[in-house]
This record gives structure tokens, sequence and C-alpha cells, in this order.
């Protein structure tokens, strides 16, 4: 199956497609079939060949999504744009929920929350206990604080030393 799609060409940061025919399962940076313009989405500049494009498109070629857009309003094909990219689910049902009017139902974590937080409020606060505190880590002692003794003790042991005669 043959498809009309875009082919980046440009640099980085300075994109530039090929508009051109594509076995569907080829890569689109491989061979293409036949060029049919290019696009320069930076100047929106756009050079497309008619003729060429009806032609595909009568023999069975399919535009993709971005492409089909792309004719419709340079005025190639007749019809309405196509949706390029997806809505999920639950972004869908929000924004109906939005149109309507109705304020969005919350996720279950943020009714918990709100739910806590009201519990606490309700509750009177003592200011005249002092905070506990919990999990505070213990410092361990510093090399200085430690006894002495073994440092002695080493020291001690270094004179001794017996003379042979």
């Amino acid at each position: 199956m043959l498809k009309i799609r875009l082919a980046r060409i440009g640099k980085k940061h300075q994109p530039f497609y090929r508009i051109a025919v594509f076995e569907s399962h080829k890569d689109p940076l491989g061979n293409y079939v036949e060029k049919l313009g290019h696009y320069n989405p930076k100047t929106k500049e756009i050079k497309l060949n008619n003729e060429r494009i009806k032609y595909w498109l009568e023999h069975g070629a399919q535009p993709s999504s971005t492409i089909h857009n792309l004719f419709v309003e340079h005025k190639v094909i007749d019809g309405k744009k196509v949706r390029v990219s997806k809505i999920s689910k639950k972004r869908a049902k929000k924004m109906e929920q939005k149109k309507k009017g109705e304020k969005p139902q919350a996720d279950k974590k943020e009714e918990k929350t709100e739910k806590e937080s009201v519990k606490t409020e309700d509750k009177p606060v003592a200011k005249d206990k002092p905070k506990e505190k919990k999990d505070e880590p213990k410092q361990e002692p510093k090399a200085e604080d430690k006894p002495k003794e073994k440092k002695e003790e080493k020291s001690k042991e270094e004179p001794k030393t017996e003379e042979k005669k």
C-alpha cells in the first residue's frame, strides 16, 4: 500500500520536510517512489505538485493525517481536516463535563484528602503541650568524645622493647 507522508530532511532545529509517496512499510528516510513537494514549517512555505498528488490519490495512495490537513488547507482535496492527535478517554470525559457546565468529579485520592483536612480542622489544638519529637536520628559520639584509653594503651606498648645482650 502506498502512503503520502512527510520525510524530515532539515538540520537540527531547522525543520524542513519532503512530501513524497512511500511504500507504507518503508522508512520515510529511505527511498521514495516519487517526490510531490516540500514544506518548511518555520516560514510556512509549501510547494506542491497538484497534478501528481491527484494522480497518486486516484491510484490508491493514502495521505497521512498531517498531509491530509495540508492538502485540505491548500485546497488540493475537498473535505474537512482530520484530528491528528488523540484525546484520552479520561480527558474527553472532563471536556464533556466542562461543556455541560458540571464540575468535574475529583479522583478518589483527592476526596480522601479533603475529608482528612476537615477532620483535622474540627479537632482543638492544645498549645500548652510540647510537640513530641519522633524518629530523630541519634547523634553518634565524635572521635574526640570517645574514651582516650585506647590511645594511651598503644603508646605504652610501643616503648616496651626488649634489649638483647
